[in-house]
Protein backbone atom coordinates (compact mmCIF):
# COMPACT_ATOMS: atom_id res chain seq x y z
CA UNK A 1 0.00 0.00 0.00
CA UNK A 2 1.42 3.40 -0.95
CA UNK A 3 2.03 6.14 1.58
CA UNK A 4 -0.93 8.28 0.49
CA UNK A 5 -3.40 5.45 1.07
CA UNK A 6 -1.81 4.67 4.42
CA UNK A 7 -2.18 8.30 5.52
CA UNK A 8 -5.80 8.33 4.33
CA UNK A 9 -6.50 5.33 6.54
CA UNK A 10 -4.63 6.91 9.46
CA UNK A 11 -6.66 10.11 9.23
CA UNK A 12 -9.90 8.17 8.87
CA UNK A 13 -9.09 6.22 12.02
CA UNK A 14 -8.35 9.44 13.91
CA UNK A 15 -11.58 11.05 12.68
CA UNK A 16 -13.57 7.95 13.63
CA UNK A 17 -12.07 8.06 17.12
CA UNK A 18 -13.37 11.59 17.63
CA UNK A 19 -16.71 10.82 15.98
CA UNK A 20 -17.34 8.21 18.67
CA UNK A 21 -16.76 10.90 21.32
CA UNK A 22 -18.51 13.81 19.62
CA UNK A 23 -21.00 14.31 22.44
CA UNK A 24 -18.09 15.66 24.51
CA UNK A 25 -17.32 18.59 22.18
CA UNK A 26 -19.82 18.85 19.31
CA UNK A 27 -22.16 21.52 20.79
CA UNK A 28 -19.28 23.92 21.46
CA UNK A 29 -17.64 23.12 18.12
CA UNK A 30 -20.88 23.71 16.25
CA UNK A 31 -21.50 27.01 18.00
CA UNK A 32 -17.94 28.26 17.43
CA UNK A 33 -18.06 27.35 13.74
CA UNK A 34 -21.38 29.10 13.24
CA UNK A 35 -20.11 32.24 14.97
CA UNK A 36 -16.91 32.37 12.90
CA UNK A 37 -18.09 31.25 9.47
CA UNK A 38 -21.84 31.93 9.49
CA UNK A 39 -22.54 29.35 6.76
CA UNK A 40 -25.92 30.07 5.21
CA UNK A 41 -26.58 26.34 4.81
CA UNK A 42 -26.54 25.95 8.60
CA UNK A 43 -27.65 29.34 9.86
CA UNK A 44 -30.35 30.21 7.37
CA UNK A 45 -31.34 27.08 5.43
CA UNK A 46 -31.11 23.98 7.66
CA UNK A 47 -31.40 21.46 4.84
CA UNK A 48 -29.52 18.23 4.25
CA UNK A 49 -28.24 19.13 0.80
CA UNK A 50 -24.73 19.40 -0.59
CA UNK A 51 -24.14 22.87 0.91
CA UNK A 52 -24.93 21.52 4.36
CA UNK A 53 -22.62 18.54 3.82
CA UNK A 54 -19.79 20.82 2.67
CA UNK A 55 -20.20 23.03 5.74
CA UNK A 56 -20.02 20.00 8.02
CA UNK A 57 -16.92 18.64 6.28
CA UNK A 58 -15.28 22.06 6.55
CA UNK A 59 -16.10 22.14 10.26
CA UNK A 60 -14.62 18.65 10.70
CA UNK A 61 -11.40 19.67 8.93
CA UNK A 62 -11.09 22.77 11.09
CA UNK A 63 -11.64 20.68 14.23
CA UNK A 64 -9.08 18.04 13.30
CA UNK A 65 -6.26 20.32 12.15
CA UNK A 66 -6.71 23.90 13.40
CA UNK A 67 -9.07 24.39 16.32
CA UNK A 68 -7.48 24.22 19.73
CA UNK A 69 -8.44 21.23 21.84
CA UNK A 70 -7.81 21.68 25.54
CA UNK A 71 -4.07 22.05 26.07
CA UNK A 72 -3.35 20.94 22.49
CA UNK A 73 -3.19 22.85 19.23
CA UNK A 74 -5.68 20.54 17.54
CA UNK A 75 -7.70 17.37 17.93
CA UNK A 76 -5.04 15.58 15.89
CA UNK A 77 -2.36 16.60 18.39
CA UNK A 78 -4.58 15.52 21.29
CA UNK A 79 -5.05 12.14 19.62
CA UNK A 80 -1.29 11.73 19.21
CA UNK A 81 -0.66 12.71 22.83
CA UNK A 82 -3.15 10.12 24.08
CA UNK A 83 -3.51 7.50 21.35
CA UNK A 84 -6.02 4.68 21.78
CA UNK A 85 -4.79 1.25 22.68
CA UNK A 86 -3.61 -0.96 19.89
CA UNK A 87 -2.43 1.67 17.41
CA UNK A 88 0.91 0.93 15.84
CA UNK A 89 4.07 3.00 16.08
CA UNK A 90 3.97 3.44 12.29
CA UNK A 91 0.44 4.87 12.52
CA UNK A 92 1.52 7.42 15.13
CA UNK A 93 4.70 8.28 13.24
CA UNK A 94 2.85 9.00 10.00
CA UNK A 95 0.28 11.19 11.76
CA UNK A 96 3.07 13.01 13.62
CA UNK A 97 4.64 13.90 10.28
CA UNK A 98 1.26 15.10 9.03
CA UNK A 99 0.72 17.22 12.14
CA UNK A 100 4.15 18.85 11.81
CA UNK A 101 3.88 19.68 8.09
CA UNK A 102 0.20 20.25 7.31
CA UNK A 103 -0.96 23.68 6.22
CA UNK A 104 -3.83 25.20 4.28
CA UNK A 105 -3.07 27.66 1.50
CA UNK A 106 -4.03 28.91 -1.92
CA UNK A 107 -2.10 27.48 -4.85
CA UNK A 108 -1.73 28.17 -8.54
CA UNK A 109 -2.30 25.01 -10.58
CA UNK A 110 0.75 24.90 -12.84
CA UNK A 111 0.40 21.39 -14.22
CA UNK A 112 -1.26 18.09 -13.44
CA UNK A 113 -1.32 14.50 -14.61
CA UNK A 114 -4.57 12.57 -14.29
CA UNK A 115 -2.90 9.18 -14.78
CA UNK A 116 -0.59 9.55 -11.77
CA UNK A 117 -2.77 11.89 -9.70
CA UNK A 118 0.13 14.32 -9.34
CA UNK A 119 -0.23 18.11 -9.44
CA UNK A 120 2.41 20.82 -9.57
CA UNK A 121 1.15 23.62 -7.30
CA UNK A 122 2.69 26.96 -6.41
CA UNK A 123 1.88 28.59 -3.08
CA UNK A 124 0.74 32.10 -3.94
CA UNK A 125 1.90 33.48 -0.61
CA UNK A 126 5.37 31.99 -0.40
CA UNK A 127 6.34 31.19 -3.97
CA UNK A 128 7.28 27.59 -3.18
CA UNK A 129 6.29 24.82 -5.54
CA UNK A 130 5.02 21.47 -4.40
CA UNK A 131 4.59 18.19 -6.21
CA UNK A 132 1.35 17.04 -4.59
CA UNK A 133 -0.60 13.82 -4.89
CA UNK A 134 -4.18 15.02 -5.30
CA UNK A 135 -6.13 12.80 -7.66
CA UNK A 136 -9.29 14.88 -7.21
CA UNK A 137 -7.70 17.98 -8.73
CA UNK A 138 -5.64 15.98 -11.22
CA UNK A 139 -8.70 14.22 -12.64
CA UNK A 140 -11.10 17.19 -12.58
CA UNK A 141 -11.77 18.08 -16.24
CA UNK A 142 -12.45 21.78 -15.64
CA UNK A 143 -9.65 22.51 -13.18
CA UNK A 144 -6.80 22.93 -15.63
CA UNK A 145 -5.67 26.36 -14.47
CA UNK A 146 -6.75 28.82 -11.81
CA UNK A 147 -6.41 28.82 -8.04
CA UNK A 148 -7.05 25.92 -5.71
CA UNK A 149 -7.19 26.31 -1.94
CA UNK A 150 -6.58 23.10 -0.03
CA UNK A 151 -4.70 21.50 2.85
CA UNK A 152 -1.55 19.54 2.12
CA UNK A 153 1.09 17.78 4.22
CA UNK A 154 4.21 15.69 3.75
CA UNK A 155 4.86 12.16 4.92
CA UNK A 156 7.92 10.07 4.05
CA UNK A 157 8.97 12.70 1.51
CA UNK A 158 5.67 12.83 -0.38
CA UNK A 159 3.36 15.85 -0.39
CA UNK A 160 -0.32 14.93 -0.48
CA UNK A 161 -3.81 16.24 0.07
CA UNK A 162 -4.91 15.71 3.68
CA UNK A 163 -8.06 17.86 3.86
CA UNK A 164 -11.41 17.21 2.24
CA UNK A 165 -12.27 20.73 1.15
CA UNK A 166 -11.23 22.16 -2.22
CA UNK A 167 -11.98 25.81 -2.93
CA UNK A 168 -11.45 26.45 -6.64
CA UNK A 169 -11.35 30.00 -7.95
CA UNK A 170 -12.26 30.44 -11.61
CA UNK A 171 -10.64 33.88 -11.69
CA UNK A 172 -7.33 34.06 -13.62
CA UNK A 173 -4.39 32.96 -11.50
CA UNK A 174 -1.31 35.12 -11.01
CA UNK A 175 2.02 33.50 -10.34
CA UNK A 176 4.13 34.45 -7.37
CA UNK A 177 7.27 36.45 -8.10
CA UNK A 178 9.39 34.24 -5.84
CA UNK A 179 9.95 31.22 -8.05
CA UNK A 180 12.85 32.10 -10.35
CA UNK A 181 15.25 29.50 -8.96
CA UNK A 182 12.71 26.70 -8.73
CA UNK A 183 11.50 24.20 -11.32
CA UNK A 184 8.70 25.44 -13.52
CA UNK A 185 7.33 22.36 -15.24
CA UNK A 186 5.71 19.17 -14.06
CA UNK A 187 8.36 17.05 -15.73
CA UNK A 188 11.25 19.04 -14.25
CA UNK A 189 10.23 18.12 -10.73
CA UNK A 190 10.00 14.43 -11.47
CA UNK A 191 7.05 12.15 -10.85
CA UNK A 192 6.51 11.39 -7.20
CA UNK A 193 9.06 13.95 -6.02
CA UNK A 194 8.85 17.35 -4.39
CA UNK A 195 10.28 20.71 -5.29
CA UNK A 196 10.49 21.76 -1.64
CA UNK A 197 13.49 20.53 0.31
CA UNK A 198 12.25 22.01 3.61
CA UNK A 199 9.29 21.35 5.82
CA UNK A 200 5.96 22.89 4.94
CA UNK A 201 6.20 25.43 7.73
CA UNK A 202 9.69 26.64 6.85
CA UNK A 203 9.78 29.74 4.71
CA UNK A 204 6.09 29.94 3.89
CA UNK A 205 3.99 33.06 4.10
CA UNK A 206 2.83 34.12 7.53
CA UNK A 207 -0.75 33.15 6.73
CA UNK A 208 0.33 29.52 6.60
CA UNK A 209 1.86 29.84 10.05
CA UNK A 210 -1.66 30.62 11.26
CA UNK A 211 -3.83 28.39 9.05
CA UNK A 212 -6.76 28.63 11.44
CA UNK A 213 -7.37 32.29 10.59
CA UNK A 214 -6.80 31.86 6.84
CA UNK A 215 -8.94 28.73 6.56
CA UNK A 216 -11.79 30.24 8.56
CA UNK A 217 -11.61 33.54 6.69
CA UNK A 218 -11.77 31.82 3.31
CA UNK A 219 -14.64 29.60 4.43
CA UNK A 220 -16.54 32.66 5.59
CA UNK A 221 -15.92 34.40 2.27
CA UNK A 222 -17.25 31.35 0.40
CA UNK A 223 -19.95 29.85 2.63
CA UNK A 224 -21.59 32.77 4.38
CA UNK A 225 -24.62 34.50 2.92
CA UNK A 226 -22.65 37.71 2.30
CA UNK A 227 -19.42 35.96 1.27
CA UNK A 228 -17.17 37.92 -1.08
CA UNK A 229 -16.30 35.00 -3.37
CA UNK A 230 -19.68 33.50 -4.26
CA UNK A 231 -19.33 34.67 -7.84
CA UNK A 232 -16.08 32.93 -8.76
CA UNK A 233 -15.40 30.27 -6.13
CA UNK A 234 -16.38 26.62 -6.58
CA UNK A 235 -16.38 24.31 -3.57
CA UNK A 236 -15.79 20.58 -3.83
CA UNK A 237 -15.05 17.74 -1.44
CA UNK A 238 -12.41 15.11 -2.05
CA UNK A 239 -13.84 11.57 -2.09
Amino acid sequence: MNICKLVDEDLYRCAAYWAERQQEFLPDLYEDFQDLVKPDSICYEPVAGSAFDIANLAMAEWFLFDRGFGAYQSALDAYLAHPPRGVSFAHKERLTQISHTQFFSQFVILNKDAASGMCLLEDRFGGRRYQVFDSHVAEHPRWGTGLISERIARCDGQWMLVGRIHLYDTAPAKLSIEHESQCDTFAACGSGGTCDENGAKQGVHEHAQNPDNFFIQLLRDCLSMDGRYHASMRISCAP
